[in-house]
Order: C-alpha cells, then sequence, then structure tokens
C-alpha cells in the first residue's frame, strides 16, 4: 500500500480509536468489521491492514474484535445463479460463497495471523452478503446475509 500522507493520517486515527478504552476499561470499539469487495478481494490490502494495524494495536483481542464482510456476493458469478425476485443465491453460487468465506478465513488464519502468539484460536469469521443494489430505472433490490453479518457483530461484541 503506498503511504500518502492521507494513508498515515487515517492510519493513525484508526489506531487512537483502537487504543481508547473507556473509563470503565473496555474498549471504545468493540468491533472493526472490515468489508471487501466479494468479487475482486483484494488480499493485499487486508494482509496490510492485519499486519501493520490490527495485529500491533489489538494484538491477542483480535480474536473476538474483528468480523470481515464480503459485500456483492449477488455477482460472485456474473448474477449467474442469483434469484433477483428474492435476492438470494441458488446452486453453484451457494457453494462457491461457502468456499470464498472460507478461504478468507483460512487465509487470515495461515498467513496473515502468522506473527501472533496464539493462532489456534484465531476464529475471525467472513460472511458473503449483498447489501442490495440499484440499477437505474429499478428500486432498490433487498440486501441478503445481512441478518448473518449483524449477527456476528452481536455474538462478538463484548466478548
Amino acid at each position: 500500500m503506498v503511504m500518502t500522507d492521507r494513508v498515515i493520517k487515517i492510519s493513525d486515527n484508526i489506531i487512537n480509536l483502537l487504543r481508547r478504552k473507556q473509563h470503565n476499561g473496555k474498549y471504545l470499539i468493540d468491533i472493526v468489521i472490515i468489508i471487501l469487495n466479494a468479487v475482486s478481494c483484494d488480499y493485499m490490502v487486508m494482509s496490510e491492514l492485519f499486519n501493520d494495524i490490527l495485529i500491533p494495536y489489538m494484538g491477542e483481542d483480535i480474536k473476538s474484535r474483528v468480523i470481515v464482510g464480503l459485500n456483492q456476493c449477488d455477482i460472485l458469478m456474473h448474477r449467474d445463479y442469483w434469484e433477483r425476485w428474492n435476492s438470494s443465491p441458488y446452486g453453484e453460487l451457494v457453494a462457491y460463497m461457502s468456499d470464498k468465506e472460507k478461504y478468507v478465513e483460512t487465509l487470515i488464519h495461515n498467513t496473515i495471523c502468522t506473527g501472533m502468539s496464539d493462532t489456534e484460536n484465531v476464529n475471525i469469521k467472513a460472511v458473503c452478503y449483498s447489501a442490495g443494489y440499484k440499477e437505474a430505472g429499478e428500486k432498490q433490490k433487498r440486501s441478503y446475509n445481512i441478518d448473518r453479518l449483524m449477527s456476528n457483530v452481536a455474538e462478538n461484541i463484548n466478548a
């Protein structure tokens, strides 16, 4: 990642927020949700985010404070196997989404978090979802799997 002045400032702001605690000793930021485009996941940026910011400043707390959302799962296979009328996948896309989630989770566990002292308990979840989309002249489409993403957030708050 090119470290422009803007990127450095944003990184510093994120680090300061991750370190900040409330008066009761709990972190101000309970959960970090990393949103990636499921189609063109930039694994290098994700790796740098984990290795340069999240792991150094969250340490072992990263295990229960990070969730990865993979947005735009509806176009993973060019909208093939996507039921537009109810905004849900079918057939090959269901398995493809599951494989994508497992791939990202394995990548985080085996590659990114290798510098941690205890990677055995790193269980960061990745969730494929669609926030819904809108084409010109059409109504906003329903979202898909947002409930699962939010469920993972709720399970990890103050875990």
